[in-house]
């Protein structure tokens, strides 16, 4: 009787923690939350001006989820927030279903996208760049 018990209150304590808790203690997203070091590389065109620009830049942020949503992780950094797919793999997707990238371990990701990958994003110009997090 004192096994069921006790058996009774561990899950209880659980289900409370679970619930009180910004994160999810289940969520498959857990390993990848924290804050990152992140090399951000783009290059962007305007065909019509003809204008070109590139860089290289470093930042710091985080990548964290909201508790209310199963199938999206956001990316932070230099006060701009990605807010992508992600399922069981670690893959990533933009929000019209185009691949974006992939955490390659708990603690590194890649992006690669540009902003002609979703409909209606060229217009005679536009950005490739790329995102490479390294988990602190």
């Amino acid at each position: 009787m004192k096994y069921k018990s006790l058996l009774a209150f561990l899950f209880i304590s659980l289900v409370l923690i679970n619930f009180s808790c910004k994160k999810n203690v289940f969520d498959f997203r857990n390993k990848y939350v924290g804050d990152y070091e992140f090399v951000y590389t783009y290059s962007s065109w305007q065909m019509n001006l003809g204008v070109y620009a590139s860089g290289t830049n470093n930042y710091s942020g985080r990548v964290y989820y909201d508790k209310n949503t199963k199938d999206k992780i956001k990316i932070e950094y230099n006060n701009s927030t990605l807010d992508l797919g992600i399922d069981k793999d670690g893959n990533l997707s933009l929000a019209c279903g185009t691949s974006a990238g992939k955490f390659e371990s708990k603690s590194k990701l890649t992006i690669n996208s540009s902003s002609n990958a979703c409909p209606g994003g060229g217009l005679g110009g536009g950005t490739n760049y790329s995102l490479i997090g390294t988990k602190k």
